[in-house]
């Protein structure tokens, strides 16, 4: 295909912006100094450069599964809406904006929940990995994981989620396990998924492929295996594997053989370890706007109760509850610094909890504001919203940070972790989220906090719940919470996976040899 023209006469509503305004927007650079240089400088406003991205690829057909390949196997491109002719460079610099600088406007919300902008967003990252493949000679993705990362668009025959994308993912390994994959529609959606997940789990190290698979409870196709994604939803949560400065490997034995027979396809058996079960279950993260200050209290109680979790090394109690509930992403921020990511934390639950208190008691929290907490006052505090047995040493980081405040707004602020934005544009919003409070959201989100039976503390699927297992599988990456299958006993089925502090990097390897058996998964 040399060349390819999009032609769409009711893309939107009569042009209010020309062509030339989205292409004078600067080259999008993840720079925060060239943003705040050059974009900030921009004579548009946010709401028009969002109208502009809105005019020219606001509808919803460009979320169809085919105009994947059709846009990035082209050497040409033009955008034709109307009369107005719009360039790929025009529509990259917009998508540039909706991608980066949305996250720093004043008007994020209404940018990230418009559906129609998810097409933009992704659109520059596909558009930027494959410039990059073709620079650096790199190897296509596999399918299982290129077809991951386009669950959210739109194909009226679900298969499509497979066959429109084999143009632009690797099948080379298809032919050397003795599986292929080709647009062949006698095929049922089950068994096409199935397949991908097969082969997934041969071209990936690590069990990798299970980490993309989602909340299968909410599963639109029937009767799919636990263990093979529903590639016509999105997945709910960001994989933790995602987070490729955190070189997780429970256990860095190679990856063991898994069997599988065609004869029953919905059972995989793999080499399992089960490590602990889950006793109590928390949100490991709540939208701040919307809390109603129980949530860390319950957060609280269950790193604490019946005792508290020990840490490890020479991390308090706070900083191992930062790397569980960010998965162990290094606290570097947008600028590339590095931020005191247990500092920022201890502030939104000093604050939360004040606002806790102040239900509870309006005289003891306004005490909290009157100069240095002692932190005999702020255990009574506590006890009043039921958080008992907290640890001196917690009790007198939190009193010292609270000794901080004097007004009630100024708690506002900090419980729902907010700085005032250290830069001079007036587009900004006076207070921005703390560089903790973002990476709490990006990984924490839908996601449940837990503890086991033997006093590990870890972050799971939201649908992890009491008496699910923590278990290993031989060579992975991650641990994975799995479930009793139903009417077979002794077989399980996968949740989702984890993170669980102190064995993330090999621990339990050091500790001794694991024993695995053969387990049979659904």
């Amino acid at each position: 295909m040399s060349r390819l023209t999009f032609t769409r006469d009711e893309l939107g509503p009569t042009r209010a912006y020309p062509e030339q305004s989205v292409h004078d927007i600067p080259d999008p650079i993840v720079d925060i100094s060239v943003i705040e240089r050059d974009f900030g400088r921009c004579q548009f406003t946010d709401e028009q450069l969002v109208a502009m991205i809105r005019y020219f690829v606001g509808n919803i057909w460009f979320s169809r599964i085919w105009t994947v390949q059709e846009m990035l196997l082209a050497r040409q491109i033009r955008f034709i809406c109307g009369s107005d002719v719009a360039s790929l460079d025009t529509i990259w610099r917009g998508a540039g904006v909706v991608t980066l600088f949305s996250a720093f406007s004043n008007i994020w919300d209404d940018i990230r929940h418009d559906p129609k902008l998810a097409w933009p967003r992704m659109f520059f990252d596909e558009s930027n990995s494959q410039r990059m493949r073709t620079i650096w000679n790199i190897r296509l993705h596999p399918t299982g994981p290129t077809a991951h990362g386009h669950r959210w668009r739109d194909a009226t025959d679900p298969r499509d989620k497979i066959f429109g994308l084999l143009a632009i993912s690797d099948t080379s390994m298809f032919g050397i396990h003795g599986r292929s994959i080709v647009a062949d529609y006698s095929q049922a959606v089950e068994e096409v998924f199935t397949k991908v997940a097969v082969i997934s789990l041969l071209e990936t190290e690590g069990w990798r492929s299970f980490t993309f698979i989602g909340d299968s409870t909410q599963n639109r196709i029937p009767n799919l295996p636990s263990w093979v994604a529903d590639y016509t939803q999105q997945s709910q949560w960001r994989p933790l594997q995602l987070i490729l400065e955190c070189k997780y490997q429970v256990t860095p034995s190679s990856q063991g053989q898994f069997r599988y027979n065609e004869d029953i396809p919905e059972r995989l058996v793999v080499p399992y370890y089960e490590f602990d079960t889950v006793a109590s279950v928390c949100p490991a993260c709540w939208r701040v706007y919307e809390s109603k200050n129980s949530e860390v209290v319950d957060l609280l109680n269950l790193l604490l109760s019946p005792s508290p979790v020990e840490p490890k090394g020479s991390d308090d109690i706070i900083t191992m509850l930062v790397r569980t509930v960010t998965a162990d992403e290094p606290a570097i921020d947008i600028r590339g610094h590095a931020f005191d990511a247990s500092g920022q934390f201890l502030e939104i639950i000093c604050c939360q909890l004040w606002l806790a208190v102040q239900k509870k008691s309006s005289t003891l929290a306004q005490r909290l504001l009157e100069g240095e907490v002692d932190p005999n006052l702020l255990t009574e505090a506590l006890d009043s919203v039921e958080i008992r047995r907290p640890p001196d040493t917690l009790v007198n980081d939190m009193a010292k940070m609270m000794s901080g405040y004097r007004t009630e707004k100024d708690v506002s602020i900090g419980a729902r972790g907010l700085e005032t934005y250290p830069g001079d544009l007036s587009r900004y919003a006076t207070h921005v989220g703390n560089s903790m409070q973002t990476a709490w959201g990006k990984w924490g989100a839908d996601r449940t906090l837990f503890r086991t039976t033997r006093g590990h503390l870890g972050l799971g699927p939201r649908t992890a719940q009491p008496g699910d297992r923590v278990g290993i599988l031989q060579g992975a990456k991650m641990p994975y919470i799995f479930r009793d299958k139903e009417g077979k006993e002794g077989a399980i089925k996968l949740v989702g996976e984890s993170f669980v502090y102190g064995i993330m990097y090999g621990e339990l390897e050091e500790e001794g040899s694991l024993e695995y058996i053969q387990a049979a998964l659904y």
